[in-house]
């Protein structure tokens, strides 16, 4: 190969390396904007969209997309944020996991109205969900899928009441089973932003094949847990190992953690 045109490839490796590399210290801004007061739905959205457009190939585009949806959601607007969790639903990567946690929250909202009409046909509700899909008054448009947006059956139980024998099938309990009690798609709208994940980053080390693992401390445990880029740990993916930011999301919300490198 001559000099020149290996100098030439050089170039284009060091465009690509460029082209492909994180936007570390907007995407902080953004994050820090966003802390510092949710409810700025609107400048918030813009900021999002903004950061997406500006940074073609980032690897931090997906969470920025993603936090669009949610203050879309927040500010009311369904039409706009659904597509963008289905669309990333689709797709590999840690916002699958955000955006499979909200559409999981509007099919459960599908299944309690299938539980309510099955409940006018027959004054109580049935032991099973597949009941309803089998009831002959009931249309097939009314019938709930048997699964979330994970592909995970749904924890539906009759509950009936503490003090009242008899009347088993006059309450029940639905959750999809990675959100438990988050499962709520209005209440969990309401919760603090990224206040469940309370895991804090205590240590940063070589991993195998040249990767990075991350210690975190979690609260209710004595011991750390490690993971590399991409990983799960109870419930928590570390979706991005940065030089200054490290990014993780459960299947409710996103959030960051910014470190000094070394020297």
């Amino acid at each position: 190969m001559s000099r020149r045109l290996a100098l030439g490839a050089a170039l284009v490796l060091i465009g690509l390396q460029g082209a492909f590399a994180a936007n570390e210290a907007g995407f902080l801004e953004l994050w820090k904007n966003h802390e510092r007061d949710p409810s700025r739905h609107e400048d918030l959205i813009a900021q999002c969209r903004k950061f997406f457009e500006a940074n073609p190939g980032d690897p931090l585009r997906d969470a920025a997309k993603s936090l669009e949806a949610w203050h879309l959601l927040a500010a009311g607007k369904d039409a706009e944020a659904w597509p963008i969790f289905e669309s990333q639903a689709a797709q590999p990567g840690a916002a699958a996991r955000v955006a499979k946690g909200w559409l999981s929250r509007r099919e459960m909202q599908k299944v309690a109205a299938s539980l309510k009409f099955f409940y006018r046909e027959e004054i109580g509700f049935p032991k099973e969900l597949a009941e309803i899909s089998t009831h002959p008054k009931i249309p097939a448009e009314a019938h709930p899928s048997p699964t979330d947006a994970f592909g995970t059956t749904w924890k539906y139980s009759l509950s009936g009441f503490e003090k009242l024998s008899g009347f088993e099938n006059q309450k029940y309990s639905l959750e999809c089973a990675e959100l438990g009690p988050l499962s709520d798609l209005k209440e969990s709208l309401k919760l603090r932003y990224a206040d469940q994940i309370k895991i804090k980053p205590v240590g940063i080390q070589p991993g195998p094949g040249g990767g990075t693992i991350v210690n975190f401390q979690a609260p209710d445990s004595k011991g750390v847990m490690m993971m590399g880029e991409g990983q799960v740990a109870k419930g928590i993916q570390l979706a991005y190992v940065g030089q200054g930011i490290l990014v993780v999301c459960d299947a409710t919300h996103w959030k960051v953690f910014s470190f000094k490198p070394k020297q």
